[in-house]
């Protein structure tokens, strides 16, 4: 998914190059780039926006998503419907200092911190920052500098403490991956770049050059004192029924990963800046700015949302939680009351879990679950177990008109390219086919479509990873 396109071209172009006799190479990369962006501007048609545009959302409060939940299925099988914890807080934070901690301590970074203290500090910050709606602050004094030619980010103005104004600058490096290239703060004093802004101590300073290219504008300082109570994570958010969801796999996972230590401390900024999608943001529990929430795409089948799980932080960027963290999202880990092992060998799964992917969406996108608004328990069995002893239900014997209807989408969607056929592209079932669903009966003997409750009501689909649509850019 990080590869440059130009490499995924040339990969897919270099073993054909001599079949294709005098025709340059630049011709053919060029007829492949040509069919790549059409596609890719089709997949972007199905996640077209519908609703309030990214710009907008930008403005007051568009972005914190008013807290909703799916209602139950009434008949049988009947799931176990909860509510979630009552939140201490679902709507944005006022706009003026919180009030502080009565046990607040001294006011220093922590390595151990219990979840009681992490979720107080959210809504009571010892640190005094006031997070507002991002805004664009193109009036925003010099933060950063690139080589020549290069393009620094407008600055968004996110907040404050005391007197000082707080930016983010976001910077997009992929289609759905936009990394906060850093946060500042702005006074009478000057200019500082805020290094250690976590209230972990396990979380590493990021130190300059920033996101590979770029260096602090000249005058800007160093400021490795600064911290933020209201960017701790707790390591669990319990929403009831048996469904917890952590934290800790993700953020071990993305400090080791040399050279995005940004992300760990300060979360995705891809909803930020991305134009041409759209989501809507729905809190599972809110703890002031911050919380946990589902992100949510515009829909490509009818009731059927694309959605994944994360720790928002109080400025608006997100904190995509991994796999270990979100129950029923390991299909690897799934005991089928048939006793047939349904596992995914180790060269289709990461560290030897499968995570699932969204029935009707894109491939590349990081959508976990879809959100079925329109499930008919008559049309579904029993048939297992997640890792955390919740059930897992498959559609009845047959099928239903929900799998088949998820298997026809990934197989419309599927397509590679093939510079031996015209317009050079092939698409739909014969590419499709190659994944071994090819037809609905193979799709069901999988168990590649199933669905679990959703946390407060209604249901989550998820389906297995080789059953998502073949798309080159994803290979």
């Amino acid at each position: 998914m990080t590869r440059d396109l130009s490499d995924l071209i040339h990969a897919a172009t270099a073993e054909r190059e001599r079949a294709l006799g005098d025709a340059p190479l630049d011709a053919v990369v060029a007829r492949a780039r040509r069919a790549v962006r059409g596609r890719r501007a089709r997949r972007h048609s199905f996640e077209a926006v519908a609703a309030v545009a990214v710009a907008a959302a930008l403005g007051a409060g568009g972005w914190w998503g008013a807290h909703q939940t799916t209602p139950a299925p009434a008949d049988t099988p009947t799931p176990h419907v909860t509510t979630p914890p009552p939140s201490p807080a679902t709507s944005p934070a006022p706009t003026t200092t919180p009030t502080p901690d009565p046990d607040a301590g001294p006011v220093v970074r922590q390595a151990a911190t219990d979840d009681t203290t992490v979720l107080r500090r959210l809504q009571r910050s010892r640190t005094g920052e006031v997070w507002v709606d991002p805004v664009p602050a193109p009036d925003a004094p010099a933060l950063l500098t690139t080589g020549e030619g290069g393009e620094v980010p407008v600055p968004v103005r996110v907040g404050t403490r005391g007197d000082a104004t707080i930016y983010a600058v976001y910077q997009e490096v992929f289609y759905w991956d936009a990394e906060v290239v850093g946060l500042f703060e702005v006074d009478a004093a000057g200019t500082r770049y805020i290094a250690c802004p976590s209230p972990r101590t396990e979380d590493p300073c990021v130190e300059p050059p920033l996101a590979g290219w770029f260096t602090l504008a000249p005058g800007v300082v160093v400021d490795r004192d600064t911290f933020y109570d209201t960017l701790g994570v707790p390591a669990e958010v319990d929403l009831g029924g048996g469904f917890v969801v952590g934290t800790t796999a993700t953020t071990q996972r993305l400090r080791a990963l040399d050279g995005h230590t940004e992300t760990t401390v300060l979360g995705d900024a891809w909803i930020l800046v991305d134009d041409q999608e759209q989501h809507e943001t729905v809190v599972l529990a809110g703890y002031g700015r911050a919380g946990l929430v589902e992100v949510r795409a515009t829909p490509t089948l009818p009731d059927l949302t694309p959605t994944f799980l994360a720790w928002r932080f109080p400025f608006g960027t997100t904190l995509r939680l991994a796999t270990p963290d979100v129950p029923g999202s390991d299909v690897n880990a799934f005991v089928w009351d048939d006793g047939v092992d349904r596992s995914l060998p180790p060269e289709q799964s990461w560290e030897g879990r499968a995570e699932a992917v969204a029935p009707g969406s894109p491939t590349c996108s990081p959508n976990m679950f879809s959100v079925d608004t329109a499930l008919d328990p008559a049309d579904w069995r029993a048939a297992g177990r997640t890792a955390e002893g919740r059930r897992v239900w498959v559609p009845v014997e047959g099928g239903n008109d929900r799998s088949r209807s998820v298997r026809a989408w990934h197989e419309e969607q599927s397509w590679t390219v093939d510079l031996e056929v015209d317009g050079g592209t092939r698409t739909g079932a014969d590419v499709y086919a190659t994944t071994g669903f090819g037809t609905d009966a193979a799709f069901l003997a999988a168990h590649a479509l199933y669905a679990t409750e959703r946390p407060g009501g209604g249901w989550y689909l998820g389906m297995i990873p080789t059953a998502g649509s073949v798309v080159f850019e994803c290979a």
